[in-house]
């Protein structure tokens, strides 16, 4: 009896045992499995020109891994390309590199390219460097902004050329206000071009540090205008406002001139034909017998081309006050025909002016 009651007491003591140390809470954790892929750097370009493009690193070992650009990083003053990255048929991937956009000369500089560490994929200290060549290495960032030169407008009836210089390229943008408006635009409002009351013509274009010509239309005649310029160059620095006022010329003469006939003073050879135009020009005169049917029209007799009935021909300046022709050559006793016309300088040409006359006879 008391030997069963030791054997029960040695298995509960064993079996206490085992629930004990099962439930220890200080037992350590098993160490995780890290199962990124470790990369071997294997080469870089060596950027020798004077770009912002063209350098990249190569790392061995990442096929199928669809590595991107997040997988990796590079020293300051570079970019590393964006999306999934190429992976040739041997496993190498090639990482490319933007160099900054204002890389145009100095001294050697190196950028390093190395895995990122937060890469859930790769892991190591694989690093390549990358050198951008003498002559290629960052410059300050252009904080200079363009400054603008009024040249000399040349105005029409419908608007003119503007002209300006600038002493850097860049993009130009203008207004034009009517010069009695208070208060011009800023540099915001002319470059986002929007329409408005005040607008009369807008627009934008190249500039280069050459003298700019800025063609405006579609303004209204004999009226007082301003034009409002700036210039942004490719650091997006703007200039100043540029205010160039000028006036649109008188419309254009579309009104041909109106001949009135004189007396006329025949002789027997010829005499004086008179006649007043309301418009100063050239005049263009023609006689023909007063027997010819059909006198010439206005292109003919501009052309004062010599003919079987032209008797007769001539041009000279006339004003506005009585112009006096002075027609001689022709045969006593007989009747004639003058016909005249006037162009004034925009080249409008009056109606034929029909003068009949006759000469006297002889002694």
């Amino acid at each position: 009896m008391k030997k069963s009651l030791y054997l029960g007491f040695v298995t509960l003591t064993v079996a206490m045992s085992v629930v004990f140390t099962a439930c220890k809470d200080d037992d350590p954790e098993p160490p995780a499995t890290d199962n990124r892929v470790a990369l071997t750097a294997v080469a870089a370009t060596v950027n020798a020109a004077a770009t912002a493009t063209g350098a990249s690193a190569q790392f061995a070992g990442a096929a199928g891994l669809g590595l991107t650009a997040d997988d990796f990083t590079v020293s300051t003053g570079a970019n590393i390309g964006t999306g999934t990255l190429a992976v040739d048929d041997d496993g190498v991937i090639t990482v490319p590199i933007t160099f900054p956009s204002n890389a145009t000369g100095g001294t050697t500089k190196t950028y390093t390219v190395s895995i990122a560490e937060g890469s859930t994929k790769i892991k190591g200290n694989a690093a390549v460097a990358i050198i951008q060549a003498a002559g290629n290495s960052q410059q300050p960032e252009d904080g200079t902004a363009p400054t603008l030169t009024p040249g000399t407008s040349v105005p029409t009836a419908d608007g003119g050329t503007v002209k300006f210089t600038s002493n850097e390229a860049g993009t130009y943008y203008y207004l034009v206000y009517l010069a009695s408006v208070q208060n011009g635009p800023d540099a915001a409002t002319i470059k986002a071009q929007a329409d408005g009351a005040n607008v009369k013509a807008k627009g934008s274009a190249t500039a280069t540090t050459s003298e700019t010509s800025i063609a405006v239309s579609g303004l209204d005649a004999s009226t007082d205008y301003k034009a409002y310029i700036i210039v942004e160059d490719a650091a997006e620095n703007k200039s100043e406002v540029l205010t160039i006022a000028f006036s649109t010329t008188a419309p254009a003469d579309g009104t041909a001139p109106t001949l009135t006939p004189g007396t006329s003073v025949p002789t027997a050879n010829g005499g004086t034909v008179k006649f007043t135009s309301n418009e100063a020009g050239t005049y263009y005169y023609l006689v023909y017998l007063a027997s010819v049917q059909n006198g010439p029209d206005a292109a003919t007799i501009k052309a004062q081309a010599d003919g079987t009935d032209v008797k007769a021909k001539g041009s000279a300046a006339a004003t506005t006050s009585e112009t006096s022709i002075a027609v001689s050559g022709l045969d006593a006793s007989t009747n004639y025909k003058a016909y005249i016309i006037v162009e004034d300088a925009a080249e409008n040409k009056s109606d034929v002016l029909s003068i009949a006359f006759s000469t006297t006879a002889n002694g």
